[in-house]
């Protein structure tokens, strides 16, 4: 509805059901993402972010984004990820696996609401929320949208900043209002990651609004009112960053990591790349993707024209996103996690047609007939696997109890999907997308999560067990940057410090943690496993993941290095 002023109501009175839409899409993000938020142990890049925050909490640096000290780490990034982790750490005390991973898991449920409002506006309610649903259980947001790293949190602001736009400028929202929101959540993209979500607003929206014939839109007041708020926003923390740290620590945060994937330009990785990554986008998006292949089909097709504009705007979001990731050898298809929203709405416009038009709904009938035989086949997999096999062995494998509970539940889904077959009312479709999401939401969030769960190593209580064996008041160094993960466990600050030469002395009341084998007399007090998985069959660690921790056997003068620290200096 059109209020007086302009602004868009989804009309409640109109389509009661939105309501119970956004109840179940809320429910399906809860369980599939905050029930187990802790039952995984830190991995990956979630160290690397905490310790960011960890250290602004312990120095009161909220404006250069630390590790050990040091602006210029690998994949550093702007502080509003580790701004929102620390504040989080400050309510509950420390800054835990809830701090580092909520802030992710509120993304994807904002991220959600944000796709069904959109897709509302010009869908029907079926169709928004097969566009919610597909967003919150695709394969690779399910990965990491439930993990404290960048991608959840960066996705929501350049989603939200394309769709909210082209919302407000569709449904004639005030021109202010339209571009403010825009440029904000660009704001916010860009404290989040840097560039990349800039870039494909502008360029996206340029696009569009040229292609429309719409182009005077740009060029108004209004504009330069949400210009100079994003402006503002990133300016109040750049301008302090850049007078501490200068041009280059600017050009490192912002840009460090893009050369990391720009050495390998051989015709054979190229190659490989160019013909591998479309299809790893769609494995992640599975298994909505599946949805994609009825877009070719003429009948789905007709509908197009009735929804013009806004599948115009999001095939030219994608179209300027998707070869800045393609054409680059050395991207990986998570880097296109933030288009994924516009997959979704795109998605959830085929479920509309496949399931309102009656030429379409063959197409309905063909998928949900083989989702129930693919969960069935699932059901039968994990059943006779558990059987045959120990737990723990594969994913399916599953103690006999979770097995029955799983093959209950894949025989009810199974059920739904085929009942649902028909499309033919909106609780017939609803039921059916649920039946696809709940069946992706137990794969991951039930068997996969729990196989991460099996396999993972027990850094924690390594160094739960090293900080017992520590005498109280040591000070532990590290001779070179030490893995974050080691980092995060110990929950100190750990100053690092130059490598010793080899056949330096070193004195026994140095304790010190490194990346490698001393080349120095030392007694070892613990090595620290910080890889993710135990491996099948069990072998040793990586070397790079391994930490030594020791202490020097030198009773003479203490050593320079030693002396440089109590100074207050740093080694290089």
């Amino acid at each position: 509805m059109q209020t007086p002023q302009g602004e868009f109501s989804l009309q409640p009175a109109r389509d009661r059901s939105t309501r119970w839409h956004v109840f179940l899409l809320i429910a399906l993000v809860v369980v599939v993402y905050f029930v187990r938020i802790d039952d995984l142990t830190i991995r990956g890049e979630e160290s690397r972010r905490a310790t960011v925050a960890m250290e602004m909490l312990a120095t009161g640096d909220w404006i250069v984004p630390r590790q050990q000290g040091d602006p210029f780490f690998m994949s550093a990034r702007p502080p509003l990820q580790s701004w929102v982790m620390a504040v989080i750490g400050l309510m509950r005390d420390q800054v835990d696996v809830v701090a580092v991973r909520l802030p992710s898991v509120m993304a994807v449920l904002l991220t959600v609401l944000v796709i069904y409002g959109y897709a509302r506006t010009f869908l029907s309610g079926t169709g928004a929320f097969a566009a919610g649903a597909a967003y919150a259980t695709m394969g690779q947001v399910m990965q990491l949208g439930r993990l404290g790293e960048t991608d959840a949190l960066f996705t929501f602001f350049v989603s939200s900043s394309l769709l909210l736009w082209h919302w407000g400028l569709s449904k004639r929202w005030h021109p202010a209002a339209t571009w403010s929101v825009a440029w904000l959540c660009m704001a916010l993209a860009t404290l989040t990651k840097g560039p990349q979500g800039p870039t494909y607003f502008v360029a996206s929206v340029g696009i569009y609004l040229l292609t429309t014939r719409q182009w005077r839109f740009a060029f108004s007041r209004s504009h330069l009112v949400g210009i100079a708020a994003a402006v503002g926003v990133v300016g109040m923390w750049l301008a302090p960053f850049f007078g501490s740290m200068g041009v280059e620590g600017v050009r490192h945060i912002l840009t460090g990591d893009v050369s990391l994937y720009l050495n390998d330009w051989s015709v054979a990785h190229v190659s490989k790349h160019y013909g591998k990554f479309p299809l790893e986008v769609l494995g992640c998006l599975l298994p909505w993707s599946v949805f994609l292949g009825w877009f070719v089909q003429r009948e789905v097709r007709q509908g197009i024209t009735q929804h013009r504009d806004n599948l115009l705007f999001l095939a030219v979001c994608l179209a300027v996103s998707f070869p800045t990731i393609w054409l680059i050898p050395g991207t990986r298809s998570r880097f296109l996690m933030s288009m994924y929203p516009i997959f979704a709405v795109i998605i959830g416009f085929v479920v509309d047609r496949c399931t309102q038009d009656a030429m379409c709904r063959r197409y309905w009938r063909q998928t949900l007939i083989g989702v129930a035989l693919v969960i069935v086949g699932f059901g039968a997999v994990v059943l006779g696997a558990s059987i045959f096999f120990a737990p723990g062995t594969a994913v399916v494998a599953q103690p006999i109890g979770i097995a029955a509970a799983v093959v209950i539940s894949m025989a009810l889904l199974a059920w739904v999907a085929w009942w649902s077959r028909s499309g033919a009312t909106q609780r017939h479709a609803i039921a059916g997308v649920l039946s696809i999401a709940s069946f992706a939401g137990i794969v991951y969030a039930g068997l996969v999560v729990s196989h991460q769960v099996g396999r993972s190593v027990d850094t924690p209580g390594q160094m739960a067990e090293l900080k017992r064996n520590l005498p109280a008041d040591v000070e532990l160094v590290s001779f070179g940057p030490i893995l974050h993960l080691f980092a995060y466990h110990y929950g100190k600050p750990i100053p690092m410090l130059a490598m010793p030469a080899s056949g330096e002395r070193v004195g026994a009341d140095v304790y010190f943690s490194t990346i490698g084998e001393p080349r120095f007399a030392y007694e070892e007090v613990a090595r620290i496993n910080c890889e993710r998985s135990t491996s099948d069959p069990p072998a040793a660690p990586a070397p790079w993941a391994v930490v030594i921790v020791g202490r020097g056997v030198d009773s003479g003068p203490r050593n320079t290095q030693r002396v440089a620290l109590e100074a207050g200096l740093r080694g290089p």
